[in-house]
């Protein structure tokens, strides 16, 4: 059942639980085997670094964001693994060195994630609806699962309340993907991006320092998927950004892979299942020679997940 929450007395719940491998790769020179690995579960934030190694692996991660009973919407993160696009010479990724299993429930584990809270000026600059808290009715491990819940309640002079984290580690370069079922509740507004680690150009954060959005759907349009790019030349401000959206017919009801391929010269991202993770391209943004302006993405990035209510790309009375 798609949920409006002009409904009143509506609640929306989001689950999350994600597992996730991310590696550091050099591709200046394609022969070079030496890099450093970083592997992420995200219910354990678990981190290897510095391995030198020439087998391959990849990135998995399944994702849910899926209705299961009225007024609410879940979402859950399992461990699968996915099948490997080919990969370009010299973008090979180290083995997974250690594998810890979260087994407890409770709070987020600080050690791994960071929070974003309070409303972030104006609607963090989209006029949104929610407050962002850190409490554990917003975010908490269950059942193997860490779950960001977004709730109908007034709290810091807001309609709604949800949970914004961000991990603590980043990285430059790599394939990341995705598995998830998306929402279909109206007003809604999942994502999966990514932000500069800090500020190495221009005189501002953002958009000087780059902006990755691998994955965006809104609820009043949930068969879309959109990718989206932001720099200090082309950006939504400007109304200029490099961005893309496809349709997804059934993205709130079966699961979809969502792949980012970063390389020094090309950001690359996918929509597609377990037969074909590559199935529809997003969008590209390729360097081609562009400064910082255009190209900041040569530093490290951290990923978000959030689950934002109403919004500038929202309808939500």
């Amino acid at each position: 059942m798609d949920e409006d929450l002009r409904t009143p007395n509506t609640l929306t719940t989001v689950k999350l639980e994600m597992f996730m491998q991310r590696h550091q790769v050099n591709l200046n020179n394609q022969n070079r085997q030496h890099y450093a690995m970083f592997r992420t579960k995200f219910n354990t934030i678990d981190t290897t670094i510095n391995q030198t190694s020439t087998v391959s692996s990849t990135f998995r991660s399944l994702l849910e964001f899926c209705s299961i009973e009225q007024f609410h919407h879940r979402i859950l993160l399992i461990s699968s693994h996915l099948k490997r696009r080919p990969l370009m010479p010299g973008f090979s990724f180290a083995p997974v060195l250690r594998e810890n299993t979260f087994s407890h429930d409770g709070p987020v584990d600080r050690n791994k994630w960071d929070f974003d809270t309070g409303t972030g000026g104006i609607g963090w600059g989209n006029q949104e609806a929610q407050y962002y808290t850190d409490r554990i009715e917003n975010a908490r491990y269950q059942g193997q699962r860490l779950i960001i819940e977004a709730r109908r309640e007034d709290y810091g002079g807001q309609r709604f309340t949800s949970a914004r984290l961000k991990s603590k580690h980043a990285w430059t370069y790599g394939r990341l993907q995705t598995k998830a079922k998306l929402p279909s509740g109206r007003g809604l507004w999942p994502a999966i991006w990514m932000l500069p680690q800090t500020q190495s150009y221009g005189n501002a954060y953002w958009p000087d320092n780059g902006e990755i959005d691998l994955m965006e759907q809104v609820g009043f349009d949930p068969n879309r998927i959109v990718s989206s790019v932001h720099t200090a030349a082309f950006n939504h401000m400007k109304n200029s950004q490099p961005t893309n959206g496809v349709q997804v017919h059934d993205a709130c009801n079966d699961f979809k892979i969502y792949t980012l391929d970063w390389t020094s010269d090309k950001l690359e991202m996918f929509v597609g299942d377990d037969n074909n993770p590559f199935f529809q391209r997003v969008l590209t943004w390729e360097r081609k020679g562009q400064n910082w302006e255009g190209w900041p993405f040569d530093k490290n990035f951290f990923i978000l997940l959030n689950i934002a209510v109403g919004g500038s790309w929202q309808v939500l009375c």
